[in-house]
């Protein structure tokens, strides 16, 4: 439902919030999946819906105790250094 969305957008920014500081101004939607009804809601609470053109494959370490930093950093350096295709 609208509530429930406007719910769990609520106490997730106030989490964000409690954690850094910042209130957050963009929402990612889980897997990519929105539509008209999650975009109007997020615009109506001051956020800016944000989808993305990469898969990361983080989700393949979650596990891995190995799994480092330096990983994340160098595929964030690499990302930024591409020239965006749309």
């Amino acid at each position: 439902s609208n509530e429930q969305v406007i719910a769990e957008l609520q106490w997730t920014a106030k989490i964000i919030k409690n954690v850094t500081g910042v209130t957050p101004l963009y929402m990612r939607p889980p897997f990519g999946d929105y539509d008209d009804r999650i975009r109007s809601i997020c615009t109506q609470l001051g956020y800016k819906v944000v989808i993305w053109d990469k898969d990361t494959n983080d989700w393949l370490s979650a596990d891995d105790r190995t799994f480092q930093m330096s990983w994340v950093e160098g595929n964030f350096t690499q990302w930024v250094g591409e020239k965006s295709t749309t």
